[in-house]
């Protein structure tokens, strides 16, 4: 499993992502996983603030974004 973050691919420690991507394997797609997942990419993400929002605030998105991703995942795995 990979995980990337749109905006911020160049702001991720690789094996702090690795951390995050490890934690899906062997696990069932429950929720409790998947937002633990999405909380462990956020903390993977180093952010710039900038005029698109401050480093918090883009952090919190990655995580957002991460767990939506994760949730549409499992779902598309469901329905094949």
């Amino acid at each position: 499993t990979r995980l990337e973050s749109p905006g911020l691919a160049n702001r991720i420690e690789p094996g702090r992502r690795a951390v995050a991507e490890d934690a899906l394997v062997g696990q069932m797609p429950d929720e409790a996983t998947l937002v633990r997942v999405a909380g462990l990419a956020a903390e993977a993400a180093d952010p710039n603030g900038d005029l698109r929002g401050s480093a918090e605030y883009k952090r919190a998105m990655a995580r957002t974004v991460t767990l939506r991703a994760l949730r549409r995942a499992v779902e598309r795995a469901r329905t094949t």
